[in-house]
């Protein structure tokens, strides 16, 4: 009996080990938390109110939130409800949105590991440890059947029990991360199945987004964004060894429309920036909706033709709906890098504001870029052209010169990039990854914007390029960065009417920062938004006037926030606080936030 008892106890602490070096919950839980169900479609595309169920609140992304007990008649009360610290090593940028169900709060630190805690208190109910596979980047999670999932960077899709933190299954590798390829953005689940895009342009993949089973990891279907031989777009892309090189990796967060059962991505720049044959290279830096059962191409909008300056499409589109005395207008929201913000019908992808093909400048040394690019009525939320007064301004070298010693050549959108001559053609990035919203009962589309963050380019002369496969050689380019990527920049959260695309307002945020958290709205009349110097603020959703300004937190800020209401049923906002690795003077850290009224 002793051998047996002994033997049993052998049993016991190997699965205990195995348990643990598979990266599961470390922990016993403190207790057991709601599972989140398999939503139905309704759930799912109904706004946030007592949860946050998906990264953009809801899976349309419009980041509204319904709730109102937190308002501009008292927001100025509010105080920090709990504050904790994750215990994270601080080496990536913390981008997430917590996610909350039935009063437990769900959330992905940028190393990848998942913790499950009280909503209301803070206090930890389990953990998931990730596996260490180096250089990691998580921007959210997605939930519903009963478990967490998201992309590791290595390329495998996981789902992790919501009760107990435990891994539920880990799907084959999805492709070669030697390759260049990476799963860093944020899942999204929508009918049983879990979608998520591959990022890595730069480094020459072919981007593509897959969908899983949610009960069993199994691959349902993959969509590449490059034509292959027989697509009518491959003609597009010139030479084939060019399709070869590819693009059109997804950065952002899939969004579905739950009533049409369409899921629509942004994707990604082609590779290289340079040396491509003449053509448009689809279906690259385009908004593209997809059958979400069968991944079927339904219709595409490209922003951008033949890009060759990183203008791809880099945060997610936002979907909403709003009346008229014709009817209901049925709206997919794409705010650019150039500044320009596209409002498409997302059912035909047809823009619903009038976007002409506007010519643009053009070299003889550079006969491959288009003659002409889409360009929306309205007023971009940010100016197209760079001036040597900003460049200084935002921390450029003084001297106007470029490394070759020759002078910088300021120009807008879409100005040639030459291998003679450092280019800053207008100001990069203005709409990055950070979320932007929709306030429903104000009928306004909210964009977190920068506006004087940019580089400097110059061509790689065809003769010295040698991009190796699978590493960011595949630019084309060499840049010179304008100051710090982040720190001393103009931020802006700016309103905008999608009846016209003409700003109502715009908020300059305060003492330098850029706009590099995000945004959330409610129906309490706020638009919320972190800063790059440590705190969150509040405007008020109808005129832009600042409201509130948080104490001082223990690091930037680069995630958005989520809203919810707690077992207590009080109305809480969180934000993952731990700053960004874009910028060399982020401070970086690994807490979670969460305010309330006193």
């Amino acid at each position: 009996m002793r051998r047996r008892h002994k033997f049993a106890l052998l049993c016991v602490a190997l699965a205990l080990t195995a348990v643990i070096s598979l990266g599961l919950a470390t922990a016993a839980p403190r207790h057991l938390t709601a599972a989140p169900p398999a939503f139905t479609a309704k759930q799912l595309g109904t706004p946030p109110g007592n949860d946050w169920i998906s990264t953009g609140g809801d899976v349309q992304n419009d980041r509204y939130s319904t709730l109102k007990d937190i308002n501009l008649s008292n927001v100025s009360g509010l105080k920090v409800a709990w504050h904790i610290h994750l215990n994270e090593p601080q080496r990536q940028q913390q981008e997430a949105s917590g996610l909350i169900y039935q009063g437990t709060y769900y959330i992905v630190s940028g190393n990848g590991d998942v913790f499950a805690l009280n909503a209301s208190t803070g206090a930890q109910i389990w953990k998931y440890n990730a596996p260490n596979v180096g250089s990691t980047l998580v921007r959210g999670i997605a939930m519903g059947g009963g478990n967490l999932y998201y992309g590791e960077v290595d390329n495998y899709m996981i789902a992790i029990n919501a009760t107990t933190g435990q891994l539920a299954w880990k799907s084959p590798q999805l492709a070669d991360p030697k390759a260049g390829y990476a799963l860093n953005g944020a899942a999204t689940y929508y009918n049983g199945l879990v979608y998520e895009g591959v990022s890595g342009s730069e480094n020459g993949i072919r981007g593509f987004l897959a969908a899983w089973n949610a009960k069993t990891g199994k691959l349902v279907w993959k969509h590449y964004f490059i034509p292959a031989p027989g697509d009518p777009a491959y003609k597009t892309w010139g030479k084939s060894k060019d399709v070869e090189h590819g693009g059109a990796g997804v950065w952002t967060h899939p969004v579905v429309d739950p009533v049409k059962g369409i899921i629509y991505v942004g994707t990604a720049n082609a590779s290289p920036y340079h040396q491509r044959p003449k053509g448009i290279d689809l279906y690259t830096s385009s908004d593209v909706a997809l059958n979400a059962k069968t991944g079927k191409m339904i219709w595409y909008y490209q922003t951008v033709h033949h890009d060759d300056t990183d203008f791809d499409i880099a945060n997610s589109p936002v979907l909403y709906d709003y009346r008229t005395a014709k009817g209901i207008v049925h709206v997919l929201d794409q705010p650019t890098k150039m500044g320009y913000n596209f409002i498409l019908n997302r059912y035909t992808g047809k823009p619903l504001i009038p976007t002409p093909e506007v010519p643009q400048p053009q070299d003889p040394s550079r006969p491959d870029l288009s003659k002409t690019q889409p360009v929306p009525y309205g007023q971009p939320f940010t100016q197209p052209c760079a001036t040597p007064q900003e460049w200084i301004a935002a921390g450029g070298t003084p001297t106007l010169l470029g490394p070759d010693g020759k002078p910088l050549i300021f120009g807008c959108n879409f100005s040639p990039i030459l291998t003679t001559q450092y280019t800053v053609p207008g100001w990069h990035d203005n709409a990055d990854w950070p979320t932007n919203a929709y306030n429903r009962a104000r009928n306004l589309f909210y964009v977190c914007s920068t506006a004087n963050r940019g580089d400097a380019y110059e061509g790689v002369p065809i003769a010295d390029f040698k991009p190796v496969p699978g590493s960011g050689s595949y630019t084309g380019n060499v840049s010179l960065l304008a100051g710090d990527w982040a720190a001393g920049k103009i931020g802006n959260v700016t309103a905008i009417d999608p009846r016209t695309n003409n700003i109502v307002w715009r908020a300059t945020m305060p003492d330098g920062n850029a706009c590099y958290s995000g945004l959330s709205t409610t129906a309490g009349d706020l638009v919320l938004v972190g800063t790059f110097d440590g705190h969150v603020l509040a405007y008020n959703a109808a005129n832009g006037n600042q409201v509130w300004e948080s104490p001082q937190l223990d690091a930037s800020v680069a995630s958005s926030p989520s809203i919810y209401k707690g077992s207590d049923g009080k109305e809480y906002i969180t934000w993952l606080v731990g700053g960004f690795t874009i910028s060399g003077k982020a401070k970086l850290g690994d807490s979670v936030y969460a305010f309330a009224l006193p």
